[in-house]
């Protein structure tokens, strides 16, 4: 087996993302208008509850208030919990940002 380096690591990470992104963005338009919402994580972490219920009034799907999903109990998992920052840890100049291309600002780098 082959050492990898966490730079090599990183490389191969951006790129797979890269390469998934755009593809996505070169092939969303085949999805059928109305087949598709898009949603910030960030949007959707400030109020899951609301925005699953959008989702569901978009994409027409029934049985939201039956879902476990119409249920706007915390789960017993998240209480107390308090979110952290995410530290990154390298340099996100202009040689990686220009490799990832705009991707990177969705993710808030």
């Amino acid at each position: 087996m082959q050492d990898i380096s966490n730079e090599q690591i990183e490389g191969n990470f951006i790129e797979v993302y890269r390469r998934l992104f755009y593809k996505y963005e070169e092939q969303k338009h085949l999805i059928p208008e109305g087949n598709l919402v898009e949603v910030k994580f960030e949007d959707f972490e400030k109020d899951a509850f609301a925005m699953t219920e959008d989702i569901y009034k978009k994409l027409n799907l029934p049985g939201f208030k039956e879902s476990k999903a119409g249920n706007r109990e915390v789960p017993r998992e998240k209480e107390g919990l308090q979110e952290e920052p995410i530290q990154v840890r390298g340099s996100y100049g202009p040689a990686r940002r220009g490799k990832l291309g705009h991707g990177l600002e969705g993710m808030g780098l």
